[in-house]
């Protein structure tokens, strides 16, 4: 029953930002017949949810990092390729057979948004972690140091107390 609720719940919200979408086109003067549905009061959580979606600051977000895409025209034919985001160079290579090339990520999400067939997510913390890692590893001439062994928080706390104590 609960998750009728919550099916329920988000359809009524889904409704009341494509209506609220129709209000701000300035073509769109009809009156949409779901003016209840914009009633919808919010409650704590979802009031601090729909302003950290408005600020991109989502405690829960991932980040893209690899595809895996069907390319034919059909599901008997075609042709597998993957597009990945590699740590070390900071940039996404698309693979194909022996052929890897650079590419973009918009390009990736672009291009993959029909023929993408296997989406592989990161939390972004996790990312930004193990990408900051990574450059410090380069910093350190690609060995492992002992600022690349700490947490992202660690560095960060460490960065913060080094401030109050100078």
């Amino acid at each position: 029953m609960k998750e009728d609720d919550d099916l329920k719940r988000a359809t009524e919200l889904s409704l009341q930002e494509f209506n609220t979408s129709l209000t701000e086109c300035p073509f769109s003067d009809e009156d949409s017949g779901n003016e209840d549905v914009l009633d919808v009061e919010y409650s704590e959580a979802e009031a601090d949810l729909k302003k950290s979606l408005e600020s991109g600051e989502l405690c829960n977000s991932y980040r893209i990092v690899s595809v895996v895409s069907h390319i034919g025209s059909s599901s008997s034919s075609g042709h597998y390729i993957s597009d990945v985001y590699d740590m070390k160079k900071q940039s996404w290579l698309t693979y194909n057979d022996l052929d890897v090339s650079t590419t973009q990520e918009s390009s990736v999400q672009r291009d993959r948004d029909r023929s993408g067939y296997i989406f592989f997510y990161m939390h972004k913390d996790v990312f930004e972690e193990l990408l900051e890692s990574e450059k410090i590893v380069q910093a350190c001439g690609g060995k492992v140091c002992a600022a690349a062994s700490l947490t992202y928080t660690e560095r960060q706390n460490e960065h913060l107390w080094n401030g109050v104590l100078s």
